[in-house]
């Protein structure tokens, strides 16, 4: 098994996506000649899509769903993924890792929402009321 150096690591975006892995491998067409293991702590949100469509070195492609980085905010997050080959002859699997860094989850406002205040109601019991206010001119909230 082989792949190049430039398909290592996948950068993905925050609200995820999906991440495709060419390599080439080992076997006759139809016969998947390798396995991969997704770490543990990465199970949650990378998911394989499909089983490999297909004795001589080919390429193929493994196709990986990466879930939304939305449980902690401000935390990018990484997980790996191990492709090891069956067909070796060697009595340690030929093997390559793939790094997958996703981006961190930052919460933002609603959009036109430039200047939002919150103050306590008119005195008339536990009434809380929000401005939400679209411009800078937006009056004192305070006042």
């Amino acid at each position: 098994m082989e792949i190049g150096d430039e398909h290592k690591v996948y950068e993905v975006k925050v609200m995820g996506g999906t991440i495709t892995v060419p390599f080439q491998a080992n076997s006759p067409e139809g016969e998947m000649s390798y396995t991969y293991e997704i770490e543990e702590s990465a199970q949650s949100w990378i998911t394989p899509i499909s089983a490999p469509a297909t004795r001589a070195l080919r390429d193929v492609t493994k196709s990986f769903l990466i879930g939304p980085n939305t449980e902690v905010e401000h935390q990018p997050r990484e997980g790996k993924i191990i492709f090891k080959s069956k067909n070796s002859t060697d009595k340690k699997p030929i093997q390559f890792t793939v790094m997958v860094k996703q981006a961190e989850f930052v919460a933002t406002p609603p959009i036109n929402a430039i200047n939002a205040a919150a103050r306590n109601g008119n005195g008339d019991g536990d009434v809380f009321k929000a401005d939400v206010y679209g411009n800078n001119n937006a009056p004192d909230p305070n006042s």
